[in-house]
């Protein structure tokens, strides 16, 4: 005998109202607002979390049944573990931002999150490479190869631009203009676009990239960076990967795009570049984040530049 075909049954949804459900239509509220992948999924921790700790401590995970001493026992089970401050203010923000949308969306009353003040992050100089290292890690890419001068034109890129790993990641060849010297980044942090120079030694770097790109068997493919096998386009963990082997091969610590963008500030403000240029060529909205990472060799630029001015010396 046969009969209709079995259905297959529907996964149940989580509890109406919970953190879980909720969770959910946050990620797709947050997708359709254009917020950045790294930070849909930056918040979806912080809220998962948040829903791990209540369900352990066997406290109420409907979000309208959240109170901010609940809130307050979750941050302090964060630092109970060890957390850096960094990572506590970034979970406390994912909340806030989930609550924001919660109250919107009517599907609570108050802001569980709202009055609590976040840990200090102390200002700890930021790590960075030296001018040696990374004259070394450039030299690790000399050669007539495809992958050679992928990777040179990618560091110098990065070394010359400040671009961070996605920004440098999502250019594609038309955000190129080589004759100026000139990228165009569409989605940099926080969604804001940006124009970004390069100098001539970049530019020249990328022009050899390009010209054998346009050998490559997937040179149709819009994005700038392509992978060796053209199947796709340089991944996050292949750039990773790169910059480990060829930290390796240049005899020098790993090297990270965070630590070349670091790197990138540090030189520009040394050459007397002005921080108002530098809030708009690295992307910061505020002037926070820039004085956190001029302080990084803040001292050194400030002897230096003391005895230039040498001002008993000129008496």
């Amino acid at each position: 005998m046969t009969g209709r075909p079995a259905l297959t049954p529907r996964p149940a949804l989580a509890e109406v109202g919970s953190l879980q459900r909720l969770s959910a239509s946050f990620r797709l509220a947050l997708r359709a607002s254009g917020r950045s992948p790294a930070t849909i999924t930056a918040y979806a921790i912080a809220v998962a979390q948040l829903g791990r700790y209540l369900e352990r401590e066997g406290l109420p995970t409907r979000a309208d049944r959240i109170a901010k001493d609940h809130v307050l026992g979750f941050i302090a089970s964060l630092v109970d573990v060890g957390a850096k401050p960094a990572t506590v203010v970034a979970r406390l923000r994912g909340l806030r931002a989930f609550w924001r949308w919660a109250l919107a969306e009517g599907e609570v009353g108050a802001d569980p999150s709202a009055g609590i003040t976040p840990p200090r992050i102390p200002d700890e100089p930021l790590s960075m490479p030296s001018d040696d290292d990374v004259r070394r890690l450039l030299a690790s890419c000399d050669g007539p190869s495809f992958l050679e001068r992928r990777d040179r034109a990618f560091l110098l890129v990065l070394i010359d631009s400040g671009l961070r790993r996605a920004e440098c990641l999502g250019l594609t060849m038309a955000d190129v203009d080589l004759a100026s010297g000139i990228l165009q980044v569409r989605r940099g942090k926080g969604g804001s676009p940006r124009i970004v120079p390069i100098g001539a030694r970049a530019t020249a770097a990328l022009d050899r990239y390009v010209r054998a790109r346009e050998r490559h068997r997937a040179e149709a493919r819009e994005e700038l960076w392509l992978a060796r096998d053209g199947a796709h386009s340089l991944s996050p963990s292949a750039v990773d990967l790169m910059l480990r082997a060829r930290s390796l091969r240049a005899g020098i610590d790993p090297i990270t795009p965070h630590r070349l963008r670091h790197y990138s500030v540090h030189r520009f403000l040394a050459a007397g570049g002005s921080e108002s240029s530098a809030q708009r060529i690295y992307g910061w909205k505020s002037p926070q984040m820039l004085m956190r990472y001029a302080a990084a060799r803040g001292v050194e630029r400030a002897i230096n530049e003391h005895r230039k001015l040498g001002i008993a010396d000129r008496l």
